[in-house]
């Protein structure tokens, strides 16, 4: 068994915009956040809504690229140019 069983895993897709987009709210119990791109824009991820294409971190222009951090922390994304779908995976405890 697993050192640390999970009890809920959440899926669901949004789109990212050139305004910062909140990918996942804050969530004391979360596990891990994972994040899979649909499309190649880079897409640029921070902490806030402050998250800009220059201040936030760089997930690079390949389609079904992801990142996976161990966050509770909300998780904002945003793109230069357009739009892109993402899906984000969220595993926490009830």
């Amino acid at each position: 068994m697993p050192a640390h069983a999970l009890d809920r895993i959440g899926t669901y897709q949004l789109t990212v915009t050139t305004t910062a987009t909140r990918l996942a709210p804050s969530r004391r119990e979360r596990i891990t956040l994972t994040v899979v791109k649909h499309g190649t824009a880079d897409l640029f991820y921070g902490c806030d809504t402050t998250t800009t294409t220059t201040s936030g971190a760089l997930l690079a222009g390949t389609c079904g690229s992801y990142i996976s951090l161990p966050t509770t922390d909300a998780l904002y994304g945003i793109v230069a140019a357009g739009s892109l779908t993402v899906s984000v995976t969220e595993t926490y405890d009830a």
